[in-house]
């Protein structure tokens, strides 16, 4: 078994992406909004007015406000599938 992640930053392209996965073989993969050091660093991964105790609508809120990364991972059966995995990748976002 492989774990493979992934930390997409150009989301637009979040939808082709997790169809080429599933082209190479990925029958599920869990996504989660992400933000890294540099965002928090320069302000956008942490806002000054979002409150302490939130509620979830306070959540998806602030959400659709941030510019976040999304991490995708998967766990897959052999070597095969992850080498299939990368090249679709690649064909989506690039080397």
């Amino acid at each position: 078994m492989y774990y493979v992640l992934f930390v997409l930053h150009d989301i637009s392209k979040i939808k082709d992406l997790l169809h080429a996965w599933e082209e190479a073989g990925v029958k599920g993969a869990t996504v989660l909004f992400s933000t890294g050091l540099g965002r928090i660093r320069q302000n956008f991964g942490l806002m000054e007015d979002f409150p302490l105790f939130p509620t979830m609508s306070d959540l998806m809120e602030h959400v659709e406000e941030m510019d976040l990364s999304r991490t995708l991972f998967t766990v897959v059966e052999n070597e095969t599938i992850v080498e299939k995995l990368l090249h679709h990748t690649q064909k989506v976002v690039g080397d």
